[in-house]
């Protein structure tokens, strides 16, 4: 297939017109990456801009959910022209898109819009981007959105849906190699990044630089638990730590291990080991750190009110202890090969103190020290998807009697696919679904995926374009089209 067999015909789409919002003429810098940052930064535009297609979505919405897919494909590919980007590298939201229609998109704001789409309709799929035997295969150079049939369990085993609007068939393109980035459903998603704590050695993300993972987030909330270690503080004349100061504290420290879970999460669906081993030796290093000195702190000797201030706090951080730090071991243990490389030593200073700040009150002269094992992380041979780490009723009901919890049990219970390593292949089977339709693509056979990729310079985003320049992703339509879409 040519370039120009890419160019299509489009439909005036004049119904469409009233349900997109106007683009707003806002410019932001949306940060610097590495290979995996230009599907990052689709998911990101995606979680942020999803709300420009609601009213289109809820149009396309059909019977049954190869239908709606369909529909989807048939929109993308009728009413925006395929146009290849320059060296300028494009990342367009859905409203900017639709405004410059003719003009031609590219196959990343293609997968933007179906992923914005999606997302309305509380669809689950995933980001796929490819190598092509037949063009640069040493490369990622195309990406286009799959939907699972199993809405359930987002896995890929009984076949998915392509929707890839550079192409005007629904089979998917030839690939030698291909990553997939989970999208969940939108009620699991937060569109503003992951609330971080302040910037640190230790924590890397702050405000101005959100991570696009939110959608863990709500699932390892503390709101659940907490109530099983509220015991009655009753305050008679002045304390050091009331109980109003320990119902904040506590939603602070449950706030705080909510964001390096988040990155632990986040660190594993980006494959970013580096990540991992930091920010589970960060949970480690805080939480039996936090647990000592709260300990130490007891025995000083306080009033009623204030010790039972640090009997909630201790009571709080022996959740996170025997219940999600057990079970965030099996969980780890179960998918990834960890080996002890290092050692870092944590002490209750008073920078102690100030980390969020979480935790109020913990600071003792002498320090205490803990000293947490730094691990390495790789990935078990045969592991074909990991679900992501998340807070099921089986936590909560644990919380009641933290010794009953079983890491296997469990483990049982998490069913949100965070990244799926199966797949790989060159097509479909023909499968038939339970409405008649075809089934785009099933049963493929897994690949091992590679880092290559592309390089982040710099972007920015103009009323609705993100623009950046980098050097390899270049994605295009078909395995033989003659101008790569940058």
């Amino acid at each position: 297939m040519s370039y120009n067999a890419l160019i299509r015909p489009l439909k005036n789409g004049n119904e469409y017109n009233s349900l997109f919002p106007t683009p707003k003429e806002k410019k932001v810098r949306l940060g610097k990456g590495d290979t995996h940052t230009s599907i990052e930064l689709i998911i990101k535009w995606a979680l942020e801009n999803n709300h420009e297609v609601k009213l289109v979505a809820t149009k396309l919405q059909k019977g049954s959910l190869s239908e709606t897919c369909f529909a989807i494909h048939d929109f993308l590919y009728n009413h925006f022209q395929y146009e290849a980007d320059g060296e300028a590298q494009l990342l367009r939201s859905p409203a900017y898109a639709w405004k410059h229609r003719y003009e031609g998109i590219d196959c990343k704001s293609y997968s933007v819009i179906a992923s914005c789409i999606l997302l309305q309709l509380g669809v689950a799929h995933y980001i796929r981007k490819i190598k092509q035997p037949a063009y640069m295969p040493e490369s990622f150079t195309h990406v286009y959105v799959i939907v699972p049939v199993n809405q359930d369990s987002g896995s890929l085993k009984n076949g998915y849906y392509t929707i890839d609007g550079t192409l005007k068939s629904t089979r998917e393109p030839s690939y030698i190699d291909k990553k997939d980035f989970f999208m969940d459903k939108l009620e699991h998603f937060g569109l503003k990044g992951l609330r971080s704590t302040p910037e640190s050695p230790d924590n890397p993300y702050n405000e101005s630089d959100p991570s696009w993972l939110e959608n863990i987030a709500g699932e390892l909330s503390f709101d659940g638990v907490k109530d099983y270690f509220n015991t009655p503080i009753s305050c008679w004349g002045g304390s050091a730590f009331s109980g109003d100061r320990a119902n904040a504290e506590q939603e602070k420290i449950g706030l705080y291990f909510e964001n390096v879970l988040t990155k632990i999460n986040e660190a594993v669906r980006a494959q970013n080991m580096a990540l991992l081993s930091s920010s589970f030796n960060q949970f480690e290093g805080i939480l039996f750190t936090a647990l000592k000195a709260y300990a130490a702190k007891q025995s000083e000797g306080w009033n009623k009110c204030t010790a039972d201030s640090i009997i909630r706090m201790q009571k709080t951080l022996e959740f996170y202890q025997k219940i999600v730090h057990v079970g965030l071991v099996a969980w780890l243990q179960k998918y990834f090969e960890m080996s002890i490389i290092s050692t870092k030593v944590y002490r209750n200073n008073v920078d102690f103190e100030r980390i969020d700040p979480a935790f109020f009150f913990t600071y003792t002269d002498p320090n205490v020290t803990y000293t947490s094992n730094v691990q390495s992380f790789k990935l078990k041979s045969g592991v074909s998807q990991i679900p992501a780490f998340e807070f099921t009723p089986y936590v909560e009901q644990a919380s009641a009697n933290p010794s009953s919890f079983n890491a296997e049990t469990f483990l049982q219970g998490l069913s949100t696919v965070l990244v799926s390593f199966a797949g790989g292949g060159t097509g479909g089977t023909g499968a038939i679904d339970e409405n008649g339709q075809n089934i785009y693509d099933q049963n493929n056979q897994t690949k091992t995926t590679s880092n290559a990729g592309s390089f982040l310079l710099g972007a920015l985003a103009f009323g609705g374009l993100a623009i950046w320049g980098f050097s390899k992703l270049e994605d295009k339509g078909s395995k033989t089209a003659k101008k790569p879409v940058k």
